[in-house]
């Protein structure tokens, strides 16, 4: 059984041992020589332009990340099917609760602090704090889980919500969300999600944590809700471009803390063993684990 792999060229063997251990039968074609080997599976993250439509012998893609935009804007003929969990939930819930406690328990101030020589013992309460989280999908409800444990209050959004209670309804919740947590996939009805309106939706002295799809954000409405004093933080973690270019006025900003697209990395074996579960249901007619709704985009 062919199955082309998009990967580094070192992690090109691991993911050969990982599919030995997982589904013997596979042969790992690199995605380089896809026209030499015809295959019925591809494991991919980035194709090149027209390069799907290629490939006559496909029959499933399978993403190597929680992410699809990067596939479905090729529109790609056959099934596409993301990677649900495969040890991103851990990742994602912690990178959260560390941006929710920095916001939460004031240690934002502590650098403002720490630079005026002022010993400010009474600035770091408990955490109270109300977190709202934007796209609550599996990777979302385990961040959720994460924050009650540590004593926050949260609630989640979906885009069944946004449907049955309306743009009045997400105005609320925005207005609710002391902390936003915003990991919405990029599709075309999420681009620019968090415009100059809908950050101005958000409580006075609210921290932004985003951690989904840089396309999602609008970053010069984000500097302007930042420096107008709107928004006390936020905590970025993708972008629209990236890597983040040098001259990115984010880079440079007292109240942004910047991560590379590093909250969630793809686990080679535990991603393994969601594909190969996939291919053997594919191989017996049943349904596959994380298929992707072409007119949602997810």
């Amino acid at each position: 059984m062919n199955i082309l792999l998009q990967s580094t060229a070192a992690q090109f063997p691991q993911y050969v041992s990982a599919f030995a251990h997982a589904l013997p039968q596979a042969r790992l074609i690199p995605w380089e020589e896809r026209a030499a080997q015809p295959a019925p599976y591809a494991c991919i993250w980035d194709p090149e332009p027209g390069s799907l439509a290629q490939l006559p012998d496909l029959q499933v893609i399978f993403t190597l990340s929680a992410g699809v935009d990067n596939v479905m804007r090729e529109r790609p003929s056959v099934p596409v099917v993301r990677l649900v969990n495969a040890g991103m939930a851990p990742q994602m819930a912690q990178y959260v609760a560390y941006g929710a406690l920095h916001f939460g328990r004031n240690f934002d101030r502590a650098r403002v602090f720490q630079s005026q020589s002022s010993w400010e013992e009474n600035a770091f309460g408990s955490v109270q704090r109300r977190v709202g989280i934007l796209g609550y999908g599996t990777l979302g409800q385990e961040v959720g889980k994460a924050l009650q444990a540590l004593g926050f209050e949260v609630h989640g959004w979906r885009s069944c919500d946004t449907r049955e209670h309306g743009e009045a309804g997400l105005e609320r919740f925005l207005g609710q969300s002391e902390i936003i947590v915003n990991l919405l996939p990029s599709t075309a009805a999420t681009r620019a999600f968090f415009n100059a309106e809908r950050l101005a939706q958000l409580p006075a002295g609210a921290a932004l944590i985003n951690a989904g799809r840089g396309s999602t954000l609008d970053a010069q409405a984000l500097l302007a809700s930042l420096n107008s004093g709107h928004l006390r933080g936020a905590l970025l973690d993708v972008f629209e471009t990236e890597p983040l270019p040098a001259h990115s006025p984010l880079w440079q900003h007292p109240s942004v803390l910047i991560t590379p697209h590093v909250a969630a990395a793809t686990l080679i074996e535990p991603s393994v063993e969601c594909i190969a579960r996939n291919i053997i249901a594919h191989g017996k007619g049943a349904a596959l684990v994380g298929k992707i709704d072409p007119s949602a985009g997810y």
